[in-house]
């Protein structure tokens, strides 16, 4: 008898460790597959080359688990809902590319549609991984969907794809938002991270924070070239838009948009050709001189065009609507600003 109790009870043990590491063993999607009801994630979910996985419902992640988009695999996040299941942050999803190849095809893609929401995670969405091999350069496409409290919404990296043609990265009518609720350990950072990337489109998108006064980046940039325009909106940052060239870099395009409450607005370093126009900018009180809010600053620009903004300013001497660093030849540009 204490044979037989031995022998079951040595194979409950088995099916209980068989069963936590199957729980922990990442899921592999192949092919075409559909998750429309809640489900609770505890490992990562690799979505493979030329397959495809769209959810619809809530999936909540614990804390270690992530997404993985192949090279040629695709998301779809379609009216979904992607959380954390514990009280940490969950890793987040990577949209892998390939790096070598100019054919579009080849790279991962997350679409995001019909109020689709990422939230609480420490990077909601990037397109760079390094392991053996680097994969960076996926594709992600926006619309009507949500970034809700992660430390970093989105980050964006080149590709060789990326670098000779349009990127075909964009955001249309989403929302960046920090609010209250706000569970991350680390500070909020910001909401997109653009390095080395073409052709990013913003299309009447919100990026908002009101988590606490003056905290975080709406859109950080570093040789990359990106359009703001349709009635965007930045509130209560602490910059707004913070965008890095190496002195001969071709500039982005901020227009229609209204800048609202954010420390400092839209700073601009070494990059040409800017174009910034038709854009409102309500700019708070600096109470410290040596930390003086602005509107836009111009640092090592050229060739820019900054017209028919419109700017609201709290600050006594009214000298935080546009600031030129000292070694910018400012006859050589066109500048005009309408000022209520």
């Amino acid at each position: 008898m204490r044979k037989i109790f031995k022998t079951i009870l040595l194979l409950f043990i088995s099916l209980l460790i068989e069963a936590q590491v199957n729980e922990y063993k990442p899921l592999i999607v192949k092919g075409e597959e559909s998750w429309d009801k809640p489900q609770e994630i505890y490992s990562d979910v690799i979505i493979s080359g030329r397959s495809t996985l769209a959810i619809s419902s809530v999936i909540s992640f614990a804390s270690e688990a992530k997404i993985i988009i192949q090279p040629g695999g695709q998301l779809i996040l379609d009216g979904g809902k992607l959380t954390n299941l514990c009280p940490e942050y969950w890793q987040g999803i990577e949209v892998r590319g390939a790096p070598n190849s100019d054919n579009p095809d080849d790279q991962g893609k997350l679409i995001m549609k019909n109020d689709a929401t990422i939230e609480n995670v420490l990077v909601g969405v990037r397109n760079i991984f390094a392991d053996e091999v680097l994969h960076y350069g996926g594709m992600i496409q926006a619309s009507n969907s949500h970034f809700i409290n992660n430390q970093v919404a989105v980050q964006l990296e080149s590709t060789r794809y990326n670098r000779t043609n349009a990127y075909v990265s964009y955001f249309y009518f989403c929302d960046f938002e920090t609010n209250a609720d706000y569970q991350g350990t680390n500070s909020f950072k910001y909401f997109a991270d653009l390095d080395h990337v073409n052709d990013v489109v913003f299309n009447h998108c919100d990026f908002a924070n009101s988590q606490s006064e003056y905290t975080g980046i709406g859109i950080k940039a570093k040789e990359a070239q990106f359009t703001v325009n349709n009635n965007s909106t930045f509130e209560n940052l602490g910059y707004a838009i913070q965008n890095y060239g190496s002195g001969s870099s071709i500039g982005s395009v901020i227009k229609k948009s209204y800048f609202t409450n954010n420390y400092r607005g839209i700073y601009t370093s070494g990059v040409n050709e800017m174009e910034i126009y038709d854009n409102e900018f309500s700019i708070p009180y600096a109470s410290e001189p040596s930390t003086k809010s602005h509107g836009i600053y111009l640092d090592r620009c050229d060739g820019y065009i900054v017209e028919t903004n419109e700017f609201e300013s709290y600050t006594p001497s009214n000298k935080g609507a546009v600031r030129l660093s000292k070694n910018l030849p400012a006859y050589q540009q066109k500048m005009l600003n309408k000022k209520p």
